[in-house]
């Protein structure tokens, strides 16, 4: 259960992002809604998994509604689409400064180079 737990806490962490970006633009009603959205998510899930599964089921339940709160609730609203691409691109590319290629590569390095 504590795995789950761990990684819904990284599933979430976009979600953090967007709502530290919507808060910035004065766009927060964007983010009560896809926490609403979260909320009733994880009660449904809580009543089906729960019985069947007891405390592991809680965190099934808790992991799928913050994934769909962080990342799917973006495209279920238009305004936000724009996030939604921005987190899309981010989870397929995650560091857009790493230049293919270069980590095999020492030339330059600070630690290639020789000191006479």
């Amino acid at each position: 259960m504590l795995a789950i737990r761990g990684v819904g806490r990284a599933v979430g962490q976009p979600g953090l992002a967007r709502n530290a970006a919507l808060q910035a633009e004065n766009r927060v009603i964007f983010s009560l809604r896809t926490s609403v959205l979260g909320a009733a998510i994880n009660t449904g899930l809580n009543l089906l998994l729960i019985p069947p599964l007891q405390g592991l089921g809680a965190a099934l339940a808790t992991l799928i509604s913050q994934a769909i709160s962080a990342y799917g609730g973006v495209f279920l609203f238009r305004a936000l689409r724009p996030y939604g691409r921005m987190m899309t691109r981010a989870l397929l590319f995650p560091n857009p400064f790493r230049v293919p290629g270069s980590e095999s590569s020492t030339k330059g390095s600070p630690s290639s180079t020789t000191v006479a």
